[in-house]
Order: structure tokens, then C-alpha cells, then sequence
């Protein structure tokens, strides 16, 4: 009783007879309470044979003590190793010796039992369930003429070589080679097809389908109209393929490249594009986020809040699939920092949803595409739509992003089909649909935008979260408002970096200029034009890279002020998490933003005034103890307010 078994600790041994025979199996490696400290005794015995195990944490066959009286077994206990010429000692949780003491249960199950939340995947009886479930495989490439192995076949000579052997069985077209390793040899064919016989123009779309065996690639030479040569092309097989076609082609002479040794089947060459979606989709949770964007590990912002979302929900016990839609695109998946996802297109989003196995989808940046979908499903899953801004607003709230009238007049044309899509689809709001707004002011300006008002219960204001643990707040040093640091994307107008170099360039004529260090941090297709003007400084110090959140949180530790002018936001993650890690905010009064800093913990400029912005900094440059309350205002405000805790639990509630 003095020990402590955990939750697996039984099944542990019995899955081990499984794999051995041994007749004393159980734990000589284990964890120990000593004066409540835990600590692994034995650790290099784990999954050896055994000569001796402790009876108290092992399980023996019955016919090694068939002849002993329970009540002598029972009486040793504690002391006694059972000794065997057949034992094994497996791994060392789910069991800690001194370990049973009810005050340190959550302690000791925290550090000896199996890690919670496992993903064990799907149970094999499931999998052939839904595997004997799918219907017969159908032939699809979009209505497309097709030619037979046989058909080209016979467009087609002898065999190049000894070494290639060619025949016609049934439809098919068999190739058996004998080449060696790192040789190839082409075939091509001797008659040619116009562009009007195979239904051709511009483009030649085809899937080139062969069965495995041998390395073969459809070679395409494109002729003039005296048969030519002008260009040609060489694509590999079972996989949908695309080539231009050149000026001044009229045909087209088919060939085929055959690399090293082996045998295939050339089945067919499809004169359009195969149905490459997987006849079904497998989900592991009961929600699925579906998104525009995921980050990646060549591309960490794109929608990186969804990715600490997903990863949030999931420390809450509430794990999410997680879907990107990519219109027309087949179906393929990556890992990002342990996050599984699946591209695809509007029909495996389909067949997902139509398993049954979602209870809500929860959705950032909807758009017509995803809606021709979820509209579908609406009436028996509950779909909630995070609303972020630039996906429902019109064109006048971004203005500043249109540089003539041109680029206006095409901006209008966006913002007219973009409306006309979110009035419909939202002045008879579906009872399933729920729309969450991150502040009251941007949901304001929607409904205004919109021309009626959504019905209460069908949205909610609920802000973004921030991730308080990672950035923590430690007391700013008054040394660090002398030290003012950016990180903002560089990819459009709308994060006003213009007016930080002008507010950098105003502090440039200050004495205590130099007494100051910027260091700014970002990329995006503005990001070199607009800091030229700041390389001629020292105490400048630019980087065009992107950081992990990990490496923002540190960078926050050794900066005071955070400078980030914007003209539009509808809440400001980026300068939040820089609150809680007690940077002092510098930005504009615009839009939301004034709804989440006052003058209390940041500094508040006008609409596209950089000299506001400039003398934010000398004000807390000038008065440390200003610097000092600001700084530690801010972090309280993020901690009462915008907690990832606290946020993220109001969006399960929500959608759970």
C-alpha cells in the first residue's frame, strides 16, 4: 500500500507477454520516493532479462509458487526477490516504490505515469471498418479522351534496343528492361498528332498512367506545321501533368524515356487531368479548424495565432484536425511543430465532413469557396467563423494600400463581390453559423459596413489570445526605455512602418539621438524601400528574417519600448504579447487599437502622425518613472483581460 501503481501499470506487464515467455515479469528499473524526492534507481536494467525482480512490483506464473503458503508470500512482501532463471524487467513507470503517500499522488502520477493526451491514432478494427466501407475505385479524368496503352502502341516502332522489350497484352502495353543502373534509352514515335485531333490548344494537360515496376516518363516534341522540331518536354508519370504548348506548334510527336532495368504496364495516357482525391479521409478528433493558411517551417506567419490556437486547445484536452483549403489542388499533408495538416480541395473538405465525425468546424478567413461547402453541412454541425478583417471589409477601410486610381478601381471590384457575399450569406444568418469578433469596435464597423445589424446571439466579442507564460513579465529595468524594438511584417501599408522610419528620422535631430538603440526586425516586399532611409544610423540595427514566437519572447527581455504605428487593426497580437512581457507600446490612436491601450499603459499617437509617434518616445526617454508604470500597467491589463487561460477557455465553451 506504500507504493504507488499507476493507471497502466497492469496492462504494461500483460502486453509484455505478448513479446516474451518469461516467467517473472516486472519493474528492477523504478522510480523512487525518498523524503519526497523521485528518483530513477536501476534506469539501465529497463527491457533486460532478469535473475531477480521484487515481488512487490513484478508478476510471476502461478507454478512458481504453487507450493508456498499465502500467508509466508504475504508476510515478506515488501523485502522479498523473486529469484528466476526466466525473468525480464521492463521500463520504469507506472510505478513508484514509497511513492503511495495520497499528498504527493499528483506529483508522483505526473512524473511516473504515461504522458496525457497521447495520440494513439485509430484502432485497427475502425480501419478496416471504414476501409471495407469505400466503394469501388472509379476511373475519373474529367470526361477527357484517353489513349489506350495498345492505341500508342501502335503509334510506336520496334524496341531501341536489346535491352527494351515491347508487347500488347489485352489494353495494355507491357515493357520489360534490361538496362543497367544510371542508363537510359528514349523510343519515339513514328506518326504524329495534330493539336485539333487530340483537343488541344495552349495547354496539354495529361495523366500518364503506367503501373509500377520501371522508371518510364512521357517524352512530348512539339512540331511546326512542316514537322519541324521546336521544343519539347518531359514529364513523369502518374501524376497530373501540365505543358505549354509553344508558338507555332501544329503537332505533336509522342516518345517515351525508359531509365534502368525492370517492367511496366503502360495502361493509359489520359488527355486531361485524373480525380486524384483519396476515397476517404481520415479524422482523429471531434472538431476541425479550417483555414486559408498554416504556417510552415519555410513560412512561420502565415496564420501562425491559428497554429497557437490549435495548440492551446489541445493543453485544454481539446485536440482539433486541422484542414487547409487550396481550391483545385490535390490532396497532401505536412507537420508543423507537432500539428498534423491536410491541404486539399473543396471535395475532401466534402467527403471530411460528411463522415459525421465533426461536431463544429471553426473557421478563419471564410471565404465564397469555403461557404459553397460548409452551407452543405450547417444544418447538423456548428460552424463558428473567426472574422479578422480584411475578409469582410470593404475596399475605404483600406484605402491607404491603393497608390492611383487603377489599383482603386480593381480594389472596388474585390470589395463589391466580397461584400455582396457576406450580405447574403449573413442578412439570414443560419441558427449553426456564429461569428466571433475579436473587439466591440471592429464588430461595429462591420455591421455598419454591412447596412443592418447581426442578431445578438449570433456573434461574440472574444479577443485574442495571448500566451502570458511565454511572455512572461519581469520589471523593466529604466535603462531598457532607451532601447526600442519592432517586429512587424513588412507585407503592405496597413502596419504603418512608413511612419515609424519618419518618427526614427524626427529622433534622429534629438541630442540624445544616439543615446537610443532601434532594432527592427521583419520581412515582406516592402520591407527594403522603406528602411533605406534609416541605414545611415548606427545605433539602427536591421534584420530582414522571421523569428519563432520563442525567439520574440527572449528578444522582449532586453527591450523597453515597443514601436508599432499601424492605420488599421482590429486588435494588435504583436503589441499585446509585448505588453505582457512589459514593453511599453507606441502606436497609433486608430480603429480597435484604443480599445486595448489607453493612456494608462502606452502611448497613443494620432492618425498618421509620426511626430506623435517621436515624442512618445522622448516622453518616456525623458521620464523613467512614467516608463516604469506603463510597463507594468500594460502586463497587468493583458493578464485581467487577454489571457490565453482565460480566452482560450471562452472559445471551448463556445464551440464544445
Amino acid at each position: 500500500p506504500q507504493d504507488y501503481y499507476g493507471p497502466h501499470y497492469l496492462l504494461d506487464i500483460a502486453l509484455a507477454t505478448r513479446y516474451s515467455r518469461a516467467d517473472v515479469i516486472g519493474k528492477a528499473a523504478y522510480f523512487m520516493c525518498t523524503n519526497g524526492a523521485l528518483v530513477l534507481r536501476h534506469a539501465d536494467v529497463a527491457y533486460r532479462p532478469a535473475t531477480a525482480l521484487p515481488a512487490r512490483s513484478a508478476a510471476l506464473r502461478l507454478q512458481l509458487v504453487a507450493g508456498t503458503l499465502l500467508m509466508e508470500w504475504l508476510y515478506g512482501l515488501t523485502t522479498q526477490q523473486v529469484g528466476t532463471n526466466n525473468g525480464l524487467s521492463i521500463d520504469e513507470f507506472n510505478y513508484c516504490r514509497n511513492g503511495g503517500d495520497s499528498t504527493l499522488h499528483d506529483e508522483v502520477s505526473a512524473c511516473v505515469d504515461d504522458l496525457p493526451g497521447l495520440n494513439t491514432g485509430i484502432g485497427i478494427d475502425e480501419l478496416l471498418m471504414r476501409a471495407e466501407a469505400i466503394a469501388p475505385a472509379v476511373t475519373d479524368h474529367d470526361g477527357s479522351t484517353a489513349l489506350t496503352g495498345k492505341q500508342l502502341a501502335a503509334d510506336f516502332g520496334k524496341a531501341p534496343s536489346a535491352a527494351i522489350k515491347l508487347e500488347v497484352e489485352y489494353d495494355n502495353w507491357r515493357i520489360e528492361s534490361a538496362l543497367p543502373d544510371g542508363k537510359h534509352e528514349y523510343l519515339y514515335a513514328t506518326t504524329q498528332h495534330s493539336l485539333e485531333s487530340l483537343g488541344v490548344s495552349n495547354q496539354l494537360k495529361f495523366y500518364f498512367d503506367i503501373t509500377p515496376g520501371l522508371n518510364i516518363q512521357l517524352v512530348i516534341v512539339f512540331l511546326d506545321a512542316q514537322r519541324q522540331k521546336i521544343s519539347h518536354a518531359i514529364k513523369h508519370s502518374n501524376r497530373n501533368q501540365e505543358v505549354d504548348i509553344p508558338v507555332g506548334s501544329a503537332f505533336i510527336r509522342f516518345g517515351l524515356r525508359f531509365y534502368a532495368g525492370g517492367s511496366a504496364e503502360i495502361k493509359e495516357l489520359v488527355l486531361g487531368h485524373r480525380n486524384l482525391q483519396p476515397a476517404e479521409m481520415l479524422g482523429k478528433a471531434e472538431h476541425l479548424i479550417l483555414t486559408n493558411h498554416y504556417p510552415s517551417y519555410e513560412d512561420l506567419y502565415r496564420n501562425g495565432f491559428v497554429h497557437s490556437r490549435v495548440r492551446a486547445y489541445r493543453e485544454h484536452g481539446v485536440r482539433c484536425d486541422v484542414f487547409r483549403l487550396r481550391p483545385e489542388e490535390a490532396v497532401s499533408f505536412h507537420e508543423f511543430e507537432d500539428v498534423d495538416v491536410t491541404t486539399g480541395s473543396q471535395e475532401v473538405l466534402h467527403k471530411m465532413l460528411c463522415s459525421g465525425q465533426y461536431k463544429s468546424v471553426l473557421v478563419h478567413f471564410l471565404d465564397p469557396a469555403m461557404w459553397e461547402v460548409l452551407q452543405h453541412h450547417v444544418d447538423r454541425i456548428k460552424v463558428v467563423v473567426w472574422v479578422h478583417g480584411a475578409e469582410i471589409q470593404p475596399w475605404h477601410r483600406r484605402d491607404f494600400n491603393n497608390e492611383n486610381e487603377d489599383q482603386r478601381t480593381v480594389a472596388k471590384m474585390k470589395s463589391d463581390k466580397r461584400m455582396e457575399f457576406w450580405r447574403e450569406l449573413l442578412l439570414e444568418i443560419p441558427s449553426n453559423l456564429k461569428l466571433v469578433f475579436v473587439s466591440r469596435s471592429f464588430a461595429e464597423d462591420v455591421m455598419e459596413d454591412l447596412g443592418f445589424r447581426i442578431p445578438e446571439g449570433q456573434y461574440a466579442i472574444i479577443h485574442n489570445p495571448i500566451n502570458t507564460e511565454l511572455f512572461g513579465y519581469q520589471e523593466k529595468p529604466v535603462e531598457q526605455r532607451k532601447k526600442v524594438l519592432s517586429i512587424r511584417p513588412y507585407a503592405s501599408k496597413v502596419y504603418a512602418n512608413d511612419l515609424m522610419v519618419k518618427a526614427i528620422l524626427q529622433l534622429s535631430q534629438k541630442p540624445f539621438f544616439y543615446d537610443l538603440e532601434f532594432r527592427l526586425i521583419g520581412d515582406g516586399q516592402l520591407f527594403e524601400e522603406t528602411l533605406e532611409p534609416l541605414r545611415q544610423f548606427s545605433n539602427v540595427y536591421i534584420e530582414q528574417r522571421f523569428l519563432t514566437q520563442s525567439e520574440i519572447a527572449l528578444l522582449h527581455k532586453e527591450y523597453g519600448i515597443f514601436l508599432c504605428p499601424s492605420r488599421m487593426d482590429t486588435q494588435g497580437v504583436s503589441r499585446d504579447e509585448a505588453m505582457s512581457s512589459g514593453l511599453v507600446p507606441i502606436t497609433n490612436s486608430v480603429a480597435a487599437i484604443p480599445e486595448f491601450v489607453d493612456e494608462s499603459c502606452g502611448i497613443l499617437a494620432g492618425a498618421e502622425d509620426h511626430l506623435d509617434l517621436a515624442n512618445g518616445v522622448c516622453r518616456l526617454y525623458e521620464n523613467s518613472d512614467l516608463f516604469t508604470v506603463m510597463s507594468r500597467n500594460g502586463a497587468e491589463l493583458i493578464r485581467k483581460s487577454r489571457s490565453a487561460r482565460d480566452i482560450i477557455a471562452a472559445e471551448i465553451y463556445m464551440f464544445n
